[in-house]
């Protein structure tokens, strides 16, 4: 995973630990929420996952963002 530089102090999404300003970190695409379909009165609502990107710090990056 490419890591770049910190501009502002963020925490790391796995390992909560603390990420300064300068230091490397990773960013993960999570996943929010769920898709689906429901029905009601005979007509279709269909609703998208949103996707919000995660700050990791230099050490889960490596690890493809698993604790």
């Amino acid at each position: 995973m490419k890591l770049k530089k910190s501009r502002t102090d963020k925490t790391c999404h796995t390992c909560k630990k603390d990420i300064r300003q300068g230091d490397q970190y990773g960013q993960k695409s999570k996943r929010m929420g769920e898709s689906g379909m429901i029905a009601y009165d005979k007509t279709v609502k269909i609703w998208e996952p949103v996707y919000a990107k995660v700050p990791l710090c230099a050490g889960c990056a490596e690890n493809g963002g698993r604790a």
